[in-house]
């Protein structure tokens, strides 16, 4: 994914949101380029390999605010961040914030034309240390707020979801799944690559150390793991809503149905992930036991309805050998009662005349 995220460097802070369309089916290739040409006068971008994704321009939000310290020091950033939308397999909807922090020049704020020319690039107007701005933005500390990206990522799903081209129907409801992120350029080797931190049901924080990685394909990464992540969170929250040891087969099987057509077959992991990124995926996969817990849900779904296919069958199977004892029973003992099942006549007692 190119973007103008001006040079690499200092620290990248980002946010992406993962929900479902609000559309009662998947879009085509069409409908969805349409649906997320953002920008006036620039094109959505289609891609159907290793799976289809239809992503959107891109567009600049202005920021001036605090950045967020994990020691709450009071350090101001004026620039821009960039946020656009992915729509996967015309049906899983993303939405993306990010921008670059660098050490500001001079230590006074200029005028909107020289941040402007720097999309994706915030300055500080003080002295920038990368892991209190990281860990105050991504870490588990309470810190100082500042820098808001995930207000920017949802108003770009919130304008997505709003088009008058859904109908606001989706068929399983599913919540909004945040990953807030920050990558902080280190030293080969001088700490920890990746910390996650699962706060709740919807926010995950991550933290990231590189310095041999490009931005763009950092935030490929993000995107695909949010995806998975969201697909896991929404098919185990299902599934538990289901009841699945319950009696009552026929609502279980009507809510898992949903799941099967329209959420399943966008398991792909790592799919868009570069090769140099894959220990990074990996480690982020044993964090969260992705893979495992993904197997074992798709396995109890699909146990169930197996279950469910063989208690058809053996149903049906009852009532026909019940039927037939019936039949026997009237035909040798013909004078007990005149009613036989529908459908079927005594032969040779004159009903079938």
């Amino acid at each position: 994914m190119s973007s103008p995220t001006g040079p690499d460097g200092g620290i990248v802070l980002g946010e992406v949101r993962t929900g479902l369309i609000r559309h009662a089916r998947s879009f085509t290739e069409s409908e969805a380029t349409r649906l997320l040409t953002l920008v006036h006068g620039k094109t959505a971008r289609y891609t159907d390999y290793p799976r289809p994704v239809v992503i959107s321009p891109e567009s600049l939000t202005g920021l001036d605010c605090p950045l967020p310290t994990a020691r709450g020091r009071n350090v101001r950033g004026v620039g821009t961040a960039v946020s656009g939308a992915v729509l996967n397999g015309g049906r899983v909807l993303q939405s993306y914030a990010r921008t670059t922090l660098v050490p500001g020049t001079h230590g006074r704020r200029h005028n909107w034309s020289h941040y402007l020319a720097r999309p994706g690039i915030v300055e500080s107007l003080k002295r920038l240390d990368a892991d209190d701005v990281a860990a105050g933005f991504a870490g588990q500390g309470r810190g100082r707020p500042g820098i808001d990206l995930g207000a920017v990522a949802a108003r770009t799903m919130a304008s997505v979801q709003a088009s008058r081209a859904l109908d606001g129907d989706p068929p399983v409801n599913a919540a909004v799944v945040s990953w807030r992120w920050a990558l902080v350029r280190a030293a080969p080797g001088s700490r920890a690559p990746v910390r996650l931190t699962v706060v709740d049901d919807h926010t995950r924080l991550l933290l990231l150390n590189s310095d041999e990685h490009d931005t763009d394909d950092v935030m490929g990464l993000i995107l695909d793991f949010a995806l998975h992540d969201w697909l896991l969170s929404t098919v185990e929250d299902v599934v538990a809503r289901a009841d699945l040891e319950s009696e009552a087969s026929d609502r279980a099987l009507r809510r898992l149905r949903p799941v099967l057509v329209h959420l399943l077959h966008h398991w792909m992991p790592a799919a868009r992930v570069g090769d140099d990124l894959l220990p990074v995926f990996e480690a982020l996969d044993r964090a969260r036991g992705l893979s495992r817990r993904w197997d074992n849900a798709v396995r109890r779904i699909r146990d169930r309805f197996r279950l469910a296919e063989i208690q058809s069958v053996a149903a049906a199977t009852a009532e026909s050998r019940a039927l037939r004892l019936k039949v026997e029973e009237l035909l040798v003992r013909p004078g007990r009662g005149s009613a036989l099942p529908e459908g079927i006549r005594r032969v040779g007692s004159g009903e079938d005349r």
